[in-house]
């Protein structure tokens, strides 16, 4: 298959299951969109709509990279732990030459 074929996936979801479970999820995320433009709207009440737009992309690029750092940090650490755990990713030294642990 290439980059250009066409691909068909099948879904066990009818039609209008598949509208009401979109709409739940549009409207779960309009509701916390909503809440948040409008405390940024209490705290700074004199600002413009375009001023309202920049402070929604500061703090979502905020938190995108605070995701971000913490998976990172997340997977180092679970890295760290896995290390230090005996056998658990280091070799070890048998008497007929280095195997790895396991």
């Amino acid at each position: 298959m290439t980059d250009s074929d066409a691909v068909t996936l099948e879904t066990q979801l009818d039609d209008e299951e598949a509208n009401v479970d979109i709409a739940k999820a549009v409207s779960a995320r309009h509701s916390i969109a909503r809440k948040y433009v409008m405390r940024i709207r209490r705290r700074h009440p004199e600002a413009t709509p375009a001023e309202v737009i920049r402070l929604l992309e500061r703090h979502y690029s905020t938190s995108i990279t605070a995701a971000g750092a913490a998976i990172t940090a997340g997977s180092i650490a679970a890295e760290v732990g896995i290390s230090l755990i005996p056998g658990g990713s280091v070799a070890a030294r048998s008497e007929d030459g280095w195997q790895t642990g396991g």
